[in-house]
């Protein structure tokens, strides 16, 4: 990983957490929330990811587990 790169950890909850209509949220949508925030921490990534499945979902009861990490390198050895 190159300084400034994110790696994202998921459980299947969140790709195939579905919306009314019976269509799962999928990995282009999870893509497409995490590339809109480039610069955002973590913390707000996982913020955003979790809304952005909320919204989808449109409150329909949670079918799986959903786990979420969200790493992002950074540059120099900083403690």
């Amino acid at each position: 990983m190159a300084p400034g790169d994110v790696l994202v950890s998921y459980t299947d909850g969140i790709t195939k957490a579905m919306d009314g209509e019976g269509e799962p949220f999928g990995v282009g949508r999870l893509r497409q929330v995490v590339a809109a925030h480039p610069d955002a921490s973590p913390e707000q990534v996982v913020a955003a990811v979790e809304g952005a499945v909320s919204d989808f979902t449109g409150g329909a009861p949670q079918s799986d587990d959903i786990a979420l990490f969200v790493f992002r390198r950074r540059s120099g050895l900083e403690v």
